[in-house]
C-alpha cells in the first residue's frame, strides 16, 4: 500500500449585495485522495478512499 495521497481544494468568495444577511457567499470544493490510493494508518488499518466535499456559506 501507499502512505501518500494528493488533495485538492478550491475556494471562491462572491459579494452578492452591499448589506444585509445575504451580502457574501463563500463557496468551496475539495477532493481528498484524488488518485483513490490505498492509505493505511500507523496500525495498518485502511483509511477511507476518495472524499469529495462541497460547501456553501452565506455571510
Amino acid at each position: 500500500g501507499s502512505s501518500k495521497s494528493f488533495d485538492f481544494k478550491i475556494r471562491r468568495v462572491f459579494d452578492v449585495s452591499r448589506a444585509g444577511i445575504l451580502s457574501r457567499l463563500d463557496a468551496s470544493a475539495s477532493v481528498k485522495n484524488v488518485t483513490d490510493s490505498a492509505i493505511y494508518d500507523q496500525c495498518g488499518l485502511p483509511q477511507p478512499g476518495r472524499l469529495i466535499q462541497v460547501q456553501f456559506r452565506i455571510r
